[in-house]
């Protein structure tokens, strides 16, 4: 639903789009936090917290936070390497408006690009810029995708020695562009280690 890494800022929906949110019975929330505790302490505390306010007064379009770009990553050796994942969504008969993207890699990231094809031929390019681990900044990239449309995200890592794959620790990467966009669940192709509604990577 959000996220927020070093360097992240609010985001301010349009007035006429809310949030999806969890519901029904088997509606919930997860609070997921990464802690790098590289010196080790056995006495660190943390009092981080999030507040969720939810409403039933319901705007007219709802959007929700869409996983692209890809897991199939393993950087063999020095240098730079790309990783590449194509979002083509399934059952996609509509038009799908992006809102934002945030870019997420772990250290060894070092550019992220995001480009739409177009069904009829022509791309159009929503970011193309260096990526830095701590500061990690979002872009409203207010475009729409018509059916036959799909969605590139490009990360360019540099790896220093070794064997670096998919993970969640810092020292692992990732290849990840989350995108806001409505309707919610419209960018869905189901590929991702949890298989949600909202995935639509590789």
């Amino acid at each position: 639903m959000a996220g927020w890494a070093p360097g992240g800022e609010p985001w301010i929906l349009p007035p006429d789009v809310g949030l999806q949110m969890p519901h029904g019975e088997d509606g919930y929330l997860v609070l997921e936090v990464h802690y790098n505790n590289a010196a080790g302490h056995l006495d660190a505390r943390d009092r981080s917290g999030v507040e969720v306010c939810a409403t039933s007064a319901l705007r007219p379009e709802e959007a929700a936070v869409h996983w692209l770009g890809s897991e199939l990553i393993l950087l063999l050796g020095d240098g730079m390497h790309e990783v590449k994942g194509r979002c083509n969504p399934d059952d996609f008969d509509q038009p799908i408006h992006l809102l934002s993207t945030w870019p997420h890699m772990h250290k060894r990231g070092r550019h992220m690009k995001m480009v739409v094809h177009r069904e009829g031929g022509g791309e159009d390019v929503l970011i193309d810029r260096p990526f830095d681990f701590n500061n990690q900044v979002g872009d409203w990239t207010p475009t729409t995708l018509l059916p036959g449309d799909s969605v590139e995200t490009i990360c360019t890592f540099e790896n220093s020695g070794g064997v670096a794959y998919f993970g969640p620790n810092t020292e692992n990467e990732m290849c990840y562009n989350f995108v806001v966009a409505y309707p919610a669940g419209a960018l869905t192709n189901g590929r991702g280690l949890a298989g949600d509604q909202n995935f639509c990577l590789y």
